[in-house]
C-alpha cells in the first residue's frame, strides 16, 4: 500500500502543493514524506513523486539496499531489545524514520506491527517457562488480564492523537519519555548489579548473608502471620515458606545494604499497621463480598469471584501453580477479537470499507466508537475489582507475599489503572510498545521480577500492538507490505535474543543485563529521534505557512 499523500500531513500538504509546485519553483533534495516535489529526483531515498508530493515506494520495486541494511538492523535490534524488555519500538520508529524514511505518522503503525512479531516469538517462549521465584508460570496473568483492556481504551484516542498534532511535536515528545526512561531505569540497572556484585561476593566467601528470606516475605493478615513470619526468621525454613506460597528463591538480591534497612522498616511498617485479628479478618470478609454478585454468572462465576474457585490456601496454590490460566487468557481472546470485529465493522479510511457502510466521521462511526470504549471500560473495571477482591482474599488465609508480588490494593489500583490508560495513549500516538513505556513501573514501583516483566511484557504487546496496527491500517496510515515484511525479521530476532540472552543471565546469575539492555537501546534510541525531530521542525518551518499545523481525522 503507498501512503496516500493526504495522510501524511493531514490539511497541510494540500497548501504546500499549491504554494510550491504550482508556481513550478525547484525543490532541493528532500527526505521526509509528504514534502512537495515536481519530480522523483526532488523527493529522497525510497521516496517517489506522486501528484506533486513525495510519497513512500512500494516495498520490492525494488529492493534497495537501504532494506537490506534495515532487516539486518531490525533483526539485531529486536534480538537485544526483546532482552531489554523494550519491544525495540523505540529503536524501530527512529530507524524507520531515519533510514527507510518514513513519515512520523506511518512510522508508528509499522513499528506496531513489528512489535507485535516479536510479541508472537517472546510470548511462546513465556508461555513456557516458569517464575524464577515462584512455583507458577513466568507470565503474571494478573498484570496481563488488568493492563490489556485499560490500555486498549487509551489506543484508539492515541491514533487520533497521532494524526491530529505535527510530526516534529511527537518526535519531541517521544524524546522527552526516551529520557525519563533512561533515567529510571538506569536507577534500576545500577542497583540490581550492586546486589548481583553482594551476591557473587557472599558465594565466593562462603559466608551467611546479612538478610535471610523473611527479610523479603511480608504478610498483611494479621498478628498470628506476623508471628509466623517472625519463626521463618529464626529458623530460615525454606520447606515451611514453600508450603505457604510456594518456592520464592533469588530474593536475596533485593536486599543489600540500605535495601536492607528499608526492607525491614517496610516490614515492621506493615505488621504495625495490620491490627487485630479480628478487625482484619472482618474487613477482608467485607472487602471480599465486592465480586460476590459475580459468583452467580454461569461458567465464569468461578473466575470473576476467587473465593468461589479458590476456597483455601491449597486450591489457591494448586491453581498458581497452572501453565495455562484459561479464564484470563479466555478473557484477553474475547477484548481482543471484541476490538478487532469492531475496527473492521467501524472502518476508516476510504480504502477501508465499512461492511455495514459506515462513513468516517459520521455519527455511527462515533457512535460505534464510543460503544467500543464503553465496553472496554466495563471490563477494566470487573477485572480491577476481581484484583482486589483477590487480593483481600489472599490476606484473609495468611498467604505470605513474596517480594515480587504485587499488592493490589485500592490505592494501587487507582494509580495502576491511570498509568495503562496513559501507557496505551502514548503507545499509539508516537509508535512504542505498551511494554516500553511499563517496565520502569513494573520494576521500581510494583517491584516485578526483571524476567517476569520481560515475559509478561511480551504477552501484552501480543494484544496491544497488533489491536493498535489494526487501528493504523483503518486509518489508512499502515504500509501493510512493509508492516509484514519487517515483522518476520523482528520475529526471528526476538526468538534469538530470547534464547540466547535468557542462558546467558541464568548461567551467570546477571538478571542486571536485562535492564543495562534497555538503557543501551534508549540512549541509542534518543539520540535518532533528536535528530529525527530536528529535521522535521526545520521541514515544518520552512514548508508551512502554520507553525503548528493540525491535522484532520476525516
Amino acid at each position: 500500500m503507498v501512503f496516500q499523500s493526504e495522510t501524511a500531513l493531514g490539511e497541510t500538504i494540500e497548501t504546500l502543493e499549491s504554494s510550491y509546485v504550482d508556481n513550478e519553483r525547484e525543490l532541493p533534495h528532500r527526505f521526509l514524506v509528504g514534502t512537495p516535489c515536481n519530480s522523483t529526483v526532488s523527493c529522497g531515498p525510497e521516496l517517489k513523486c506522486e501528484q506533486g508530493i513525495c510519497v513512500h515506494v512500494k516495498l520490492g520495486s525494488p529492493l534497495t539496499v537501504r532494506d537490506g541494511m534495515a532487516c539486518l538492523v531490525f533483526f539485531v535490534a529486536s534480538a537485544m531489545a526483546s532482552a531489554g524488555a523494550i519491544a525495540g519500538g523505540p529503536i524501530f520508529v527512529p530507524v524507520l524514520e531515519v533510514m527507510l524514511n518514513f513519515a512520523v505518522s506511518q512510522a508508528g503503525g509499522v513499528s506496531q506491527s513489528m512489535i507485535t512479531g516479536m510479541a508472537v516469538a517472546v510470548s511462546t517462549i513465556a508461555f513456557l517457562r516458569r517464575h524464577p521465584e515462584r512455583d507458577r508460570p513466568a507470565v503474571y496473568y494478573e498484570i496481563v488480564t488488568s493492563m490489556v483492556p485499560i490500555c486498549l481504551m487509551g489506543t484508539f484516542v492515541g491514533t487520533y492523537v497521532n494524526q491530529v498534532l505535527p510530526g516534529y511535536f511527537t518526535a519531541f515528545v517521544v524524546v522527552v519519555i526516551l529520557i525519563y526512561l533512561i533515567i529510571t531505569t538506569s536507577m534500576k540497572a545500577i542497583s540490581l548489579r550492586r546486589i548481583e556484585l553482594h551476591e557473587r561476593d557472599v558465594r565466593n566467601t562462603g559466608r551467611s548473608a546479612d538478610f535471610d528470606m523473611a527479610d523479603v516475605l511480608v504478610s498483611q493478615s494479621s498478628q498470628e502471620n506476623a508471628s509466623n513470619v517472625n519463626d521463618m526468621r529464626k529458623t530460615s525454613s525454606s520447606e515451611d515458606v514453600a508450603s505457604r506460597c510456594g518456592t520464592c528463591e533469588g530474593h536475596a538480591y533485593t536486599t543489600t545494604g540500605s535495601d536492607v534497612n528499608s526492607s525491614q522498616s517496610n516490614y515492621q511498617n506493615d505488621v504495625a499497621t495490620i491490627g487485630n485479628t479480628n478487625n482484619v479478618v472482618n474487613s477482608c470478609l467485607s472487602n471480599v463480598q465486592v465480586t460476590r454478585i459475580f459468583a452467580k454468572i454461569p461458567f465464569l462465576g468461578a473466575y470473576l469471584h476467587p473465593p468461589k474457585s479458590s476456597p483455601d490456601i491449597d486450591s489457591m496454590l494448586k491453581t498458581e501453580r497452572r501453565r495455562f490460566q484459561w479464564g484470563d487468557l479466555l478473557l484477553l481472546v474475547t477484548t481482543w477479537s471484541f476490538v478487532i470485529v469492531f475496527v473492521a465493522l467501524r472502518g476508516g479510511k476510504p480504502r477501508i470499507v465499512s461492511p455495514l457502510g459506515v462513513h468516517l466521521c459520521s455519527w455511527i462511526y462515533w457512535f460505534l466508537l464510543a460503544i467500543l470504549e464503553l465496553v472496554l471500560l466495563i471490563i477494566s473495571s470487573i477485572t480491577m475489582l476481581r484484583l482486589h477482591s483477590l487480593h483481600q482474599h489472599r490476606v484473609r488465609l495468611g498467604y505470605v507475599f513474596c517480594r515480587s508480588d504485587v499488592r493490589w490494593t485500592p490505592k494501587t489500583l487507582v494509580f495502576y489503572s491511570i498509568f495503562c490508560f496513559a501507557c496505551g495513549l502514548v503507545a499509539s500516538w508516537v509508535g512504542i510498545s505498551v511494554e516500553t513505556l511499563a517496565a520502569g513501573f513494573l520494576l521500581v514501583v510494583l517491584g516485578v521480577d526483571p524476567l517476569v516483566v520481560q515475559l509478561t511484557g511480551g504477552v501484552i504487546n501480543l494484544f496491544t500492538s497488533s489491536a493498535i496496527a489494526a487501528e493504523s491500517a483503518a486509518n489508512g496510515s499502515l504500509a501493510w507490505r512493509y508492516a509484514l515484511f519487517y515483522a518476520g525479521f523482528t520475529f526471528l530476532g526476538a526468538l534469538v535474543g530470547v534464547w540466547v540472552v535468557g542462558h546467558f543471565i541464568k548461567k551467570y546469575h546477571l538478571k542486571s543485563i536485562i535492564v543495562f539492555c534497555l538503557v543501551f537501546f534508549l540512549a541509542v534510541a534518543t539520540g535518532l529521534e533528536i535528530y529525527v525531530a530536528i529535521q522535521t521542525l526545520q521541514d515544518t518551518l520552512k514548508y508551512n505557512k502554520s507553525k503548528f499545523p493540525i491535522g484532520s481525522i476525516c
